[in-house]
């Protein structure tokens, strides 16, 4: 298995609920995308709420690759 698949948000468990590790969590989902999913070209990663009990909710724009189509993922909980 590579060392280095998947992203950094591994490392964000803990830490505080703040701008920065809101800033954090985008950038580390957007460094894997980009490195992992070819057929993404990623418009954007929100972070639509953080949950008292220390979950996320995030969505990613983009396009698709082979045919171009714009793609919303929703829901995705961290």
């Amino acid at each position: 298995m590579r060392r280095d698949y998947g992203s950094r948000n591994f490392e964000l468990i803990d830490a505080p609920m703040n701008g920065a590790t809101i800033i954090n969590i985008v950038a580390a989902t957007a460094e894997a995308l980009d490195k992992w999913e070819p057929r993404l070209i990623l418009d954007r990663v929100i972070v639509n709420s953080a949950t008292a009990d220390g979950k996320f909710d995030l969505s990613i724009l983009g396009k698709y690759r082979p045919d171009g189509k714009q793609i919303k993922l929703d829901g995705i909980l961290l």
